[in-house]
């Protein structure tokens, strides 16, 4: 028999801070942020993060969007993702303690036609501060998986915004609480429409698969939601537009073998193609292509395999 492995990418990892920015923001002459920056640094300096993140959240969305300035924001978001890196306790007061966590979430909304560099700096934040179970269900619950849909709708082409939006997708999709918190029928349809706008770029596929994967089952691999043809297409699609790219192949197979619509991943003209070119290019990650084709009930007796010779 063959077993189903989970292929790496499903692995959840902390996101690491953009330093190189926040070394920009540490040396810029900008009126606007160098009063606050150096509260902020004698803050971090006395060991006082608490008092950091006090200082740092009503800054977020002080101008409200009428005096548009970029640089503010963008300089509380990184601190705030460089302070919940260095502690869990900071984690837990930027969710759980006075309006971090909703302020985070507004200036998402506030700038998402304005600044594509907020959402990213956003989205990466939201990612580290979900990264233990009880702290994404709280992060799903406030708005957090709606307002990095939004900012993955508005930069759609954006691949540096997708790469990262997925990944805080990936971490909060893990949570059960997300079918109860959105739309699960236009969270697939959006992350299907990035997969095929960005074909070509293997990070976004592998993240996409996986993201899907989640939003359509529940913990104990049941499903709640049935995926669409735009869906399986995202997936056929991404392994024929990266025929190099091994992740990619191993995850698509992945979620693909776990669907229920067999007969719709068979109709698609594509996709036995797709399979097999995974297969001819991926045969170390067979498992999972195997017990796809034979779902299917596509012929692979006549496939030669080394992986399966050697079993």
């Amino acid at each position: 028999s063959i077993s189903v492995m989970t292929p790496t990418s499903v692995t959840i990892c902390e996101p690491e801070v953009p330093i190189k920015e926040y070394e920009n923001y540490q040396e810029s002459s900008a009126p606007d942020i160098t009063t606050l920056r150096s509260i902020v640094n004698d803050c971090i300096n006395a060991g006082n993060d608490a008092g950091a993140i006090d200082v740092i959240t009503p800054s977020i969305i002080q101008d409200n969007g009428l005096s548009i300035s970029f640089d503010v924001p963008l300089f509380c978001l990184t601190a705030l993702w460089i302070l919940a890196r260095r502690s869990d306790d900071n984690k837990k007061k930027i969710i759980f303690e006075g309006s971090t966590l909703d302020s985070i979430i507004e200036v998402m909304l506030i700038y998402r036609e304005l600044s594509v560099d907020i959402q990213k700096r956003a989205c990466g934040l939201l990612w580290a501060l979900s990264m233990k179970p009880n702290d994404r269900v709280h992060v799903v619950q406030s708005g957090g998986c709606i307002a990095i849909l939004k900012a993955m709708v508005q930069y759609i082409n954006d691949e540096s915004l997708q790469t990262i939006a997925l990944g805080a997708l990936k971490v909060l999709s893990s949570s059960s609480k997300i079918k109860y918190e959105i739309d699960m029928r236009k969270a697939l349809s959006i992350v299907s429409s990035v997969m095929q706008r960005n074909a070509y770029n293997a990070t976004v596929q592998c993240k996409g698969c996986v993201v899907m994967s989640n939003l359509v089952t529940t913990d104990d691999n049941q499903f709640v939601v049935a995926v669409s043809e735009k869906e399986i297409s995202a997936i056929v699609n991404g392994i024929l537009a990266n025929p190099e790219a091994h992740d990619v192949h191993e995850t698509a197979c992945f979620v693909a073998s776990s669907s229920a619509n067999v007969d719709l991943i068979r109709n698609i003209s594509t996709s036995r193609v797709a399979l097999e070119l995974a297969f001819e290019k991926s045969p170390e990650k067979v498992n999972n292509i195997l017990i796809l084709l034979r779902r299917l009930n596509f012929d692979v007796d006549d496939i030669d395999s080394p992986a399966i010779e050697g079993r």
